[in-house]
């Protein structure tokens, strides 16, 4: 059986991207906040976009804090332990970031 992994969120960007060089190659970072729910029930999640080169330099062009974007690519769970000693996990894998109102 074929298996198919996309996911499209629509939401604006925390703060400013993180871009950084890895072997030659750009990568930016940023978060995507989505809410949902009303009044006191409303809730926000948080999610953290990795883009590779070439859009990590657009990324890196026209994404600000405060930015809504879209973004659409598979979902790729990662975990890490930061420096404090925490377990953390990430989504990577962006494919087309689509910028709805950007800040430059």
């Amino acid at each position: 059986m074929a298996s198919y992994n996309n996911a499209t969120i629509v939401g604006y960007v925390g703060s400013d991207p993180e871009v950084r060089s890895l072997n030659e190659k750009k990568v930016a970072t940023f978060r995507v906040a989505t809410s949902y729910g009303k009044g006191d029930r409303r809730q926000t999640d948080w999610h953290t976009i990795v883009v590779w080169s070439p859009l990590a330099e657009v990324v890196e062009s026209y994404v600000r804090k405060s930015s809504q974007v879209l973004v659409s690519g598979e979902i790729r769970y990662r975990t890490y332990t930061d420096k404090n000693g925490i377990t953390r996990s990430t989504w990577t894998g962006a494919r087309t970031p689509e910028f709805i109102n950007t800040r430059r």
